[in-house]
């Protein structure tokens, strides 16, 4: 069962889905992102409007060269993820909403997470969550979804798509920073 952190500053009610897993019901009002003084992004396009608040969310959380999962990223290949609820669920690209992914490797292998092991996906989710409630990359968050990462990769290892393709790619167990003890 997903749990909300503690440290989120209001009491959220959680929005369960069909498959049983609850997640926090954040609400995004247009005032907030005028609160911010980024009001001009609500008139942006979809992609530029994410590519804004991907931005926006390197600098607020001070992320160089890290993203929220411990893979090494850029600026040109950082992706928006929806964090708390998902796009196809009709979650909102906002800061809130979101965490800062390599598009190359963390996002598409969170998503790989997601399909094959939900709650190992739940676990990083609120690892992520934890992170963005204290503002910024935590060492022991980060080893944690290594950890995660580690299980689901001798869980899993070997496995192929239904194309055949590969299913853990390299690039997603060697693209991480690694933190030691």
């Amino acid at each position: 069962m997903y749990e909300v952190p503690s440290t989120y500053p209001h009491p959220l009610e959680l929005i369960t889905f069909w498959n049983g897993y609850s997640l926090p019901n954040i609400p995004i009002k247009k005032t907030q992102f005028a609160q911010k003084g980024i009001s001009d992004i609500l008139k942006l396009g979809r992609k530029k409007r994410v590519k804004r608040i991907t931005n926006i969310m390197i600098e607020k959380y001070n992320l160089k060269s890290i993203d929220m999962m411990g893979y090494v990223f850029s600026k040109n290949n950082a992706s928006y993820h929806h964090l708390i609820i998902p796009r196809r669920m009709g979650g909102a690209e906002t800061i809130e909403n979101g965490a800062v992914l390599n598009g190359k490797t963390s996002h598409p292998y969170l998503h790989i997470v997601e399909r094959m092991d939900l709650e190992m996906f739940l676990s990083i989710t609120q690892e992520i969550i934890d992170e963005k409630a204290i503002g910024r990359l935590d060492k022991e968050s980060l080893k944690r979804i290594d950890d995660i990462l580690r299980c689901f990769e001798r869980e899993h290892s070997g496995k192929r798509t239904r194309k055949g393709k590969v299913l853990i790619k390299p690039e997603y167990v060697y693209g991480r920073k690694v933190f030691t003890k």
